[in-house]
């Protein structure tokens, strides 16, 4: 047996962890995160207005808001992968471990001795007390001790030692392990666990509930990233609100103005807008006294007198 020694960019790996990145988008999953639920909320949003942009009704060019849109839902989901790639890489490490261990073939002796009935199990039949027969080139199938024979054992897949070391029976040096692989000679292995109680097994229970801690800088970038998620929270939700406000006190100086000429000339502002309607509808702006005056110079002749909204004018 080969140790599993999975690339980061393993096929397999990034196949799973694909899958798992669209499975994350679960809100219970990504609640988890405070800085990417903004975003995945963010996106859940900008999906809607798009809908609406799509009806007809959009308050902003479809292509702008298909871009936004596009761009929030590829952040969530790169987060995601790189989560699940991280993931992905220790529980593909632990299946393999487990693949392998089933797939494992033992030669079961019924008694310790070459001369006895051989039979080939799987390693996960193996129950102790049972003995094995291990020759040159087969992987060891579970934890035992040496009972006869003298063998030189790789054990570089448990121990990271590549120099392989010396295993015989009635030593310090008889007990072997499950995983490992004899290069010479041969041995006979007394087994002395149940399955599940290997070191493999053992060894797959830690990957699989294996955490990693946070260090204290990571720990502090997390709480930056958080305040300034709520800070951007806070200054994007008043900003309607403000502009609102600003518009309408615009329109409020704007009106005041427009009451303070009108006052000014002593003529009420509803009298402003009615002259001003009268004099459109006429095609100059005339007082409503014009007609009055140039009747009154029509009566009296050519007097040589100007009209006075000539005048005015």
């Amino acid at each position: 047996m080969t140790h599993p020694t999975l690339a980061m960019f393993d096929p397999s790996v990034l196949k799973a962890a694909m899958v798992d990145a669209f499975r994350k988008l679960n809100p219970a999953v990504q609640w988890r995160n405070p800085v990417m639920f903004v975003v995945y909320v963010g996106s859940i949003l900008t999906s809607l207005i798009l809908a609406q942009a799509l009806s007809g009704n959009g308050e902003a060019p479809l292509g702008f808001i298909f871009a936004v849109a596009l761009w929030l839902w590829f952040t969530v989901l790169f987060a995601n992968f790189a989560e699940a790639l991280a993931e992905g890489r220790s529980k593909a490490q632990a299946a393999a471990l487990r693949g392998l261990k089933q797939e494992m073939p033992a030669c079961k002796l019924d008694t310790a001795s070459l001369t006895a009935k051989r039979s080939t199990v799987r390693a996960t039949e193996l129950r102790k007390s049972d003995f094995v027969y291990v020759q040159a080139g087969e992987p060891v199938p579970a934890d035992g001790e040496v009972v006869e024979g003298v063998a030189s054992v790789d054990e570089s897949a448990i121990t990271g030692e590549s120099a392989p070391v010396i295993r015989e029976a009635g030593g310090d040096f008889s007990a072997v392990t499950g995983g490992t692989r004899v290069l010479s000679d041969w041995l006979i292995i007394r087994v002395t666990v149940n399955p599940g109680e290997t070191f493999v097994d053992r060894m797959i229970a830690m990957v699989e509930s294996a955490k990693r801690q946070k260090t204290p800088n990571e720990i502090a970038l997390t709480i930056l990233l958080v305040a300034l998620t709520i800070v951007f929270l806070v200054v994007t939700v008043t900003l309607l609100p403000f502009s609102t406000f600003s518009v309408q006190g615009r329109r409020r100086r704007r009106t005041g103005q427009y009451h303070g000429l009108d006052s000014a000339a002593g003529v009420p502002h509803s009298d402003h807008h009615r002259r001003s309607a009268v004099g459109h509808r006429r095609g100059r702006h005339e007082s409503p006294d014009a007609g009055q005056c140039h009747r009154d110079l029509g009566a009296r002749g050519r007097s040589g007198r100007r009209c006075r909204c000539s005048a005015a004018r």
